[in-house]
C-alpha cells in the first residue's frame, strides 16, 4: 500500500530490521540499549534487541502509517 511506503537509508534500515517502533527498555532490558540506532541515524534515535525508536522528526509519520495500516486493513475484509 503506497501510503505506508516511506523514503529510509537502507543501512537504517537494515538496523531497524523487524523491531517493534517503541523507547529502549519497553520492551527488553535498559541496559542493551543503542543511541543513535546506526552511525547514520540521527542522534535521538535509539535500538536494543527488539526494538526500534525512531527520530522526533519521524515519530508521528510512524504512527499514522501504522494507524492508517490497522484501521484499512483490519482482518474483517
Amino acid at each position: 500500500d503506497l501510503h505506508h511506503m516511506r523514503p529510509a537509508d537502507c543501512n537504517v534500515n537494515s538496523a531497524r530490521s523487524n523491531k517493534y517502533f517503541a523507547q529502549c527498555g519497553t520492551v527488553d532490558d535498559l541496559s542493551s540499549c543503542t543511541s543513535p540506532a546506526h552511525p547514520e541515524a540521527a542522534a535521538d534515535t535509539q535500538k536494543d534487541t527488539k526494538s526500534f525508536l525512531p527520530p522526533a522528526s519521524n515519530r508521528g509519520d510512524v504512527a499514522r502509517a501504522i494507524l492508517y495500516m490497522d484501521l484499512r486493513y483490519d482482518g474483517d475484509d
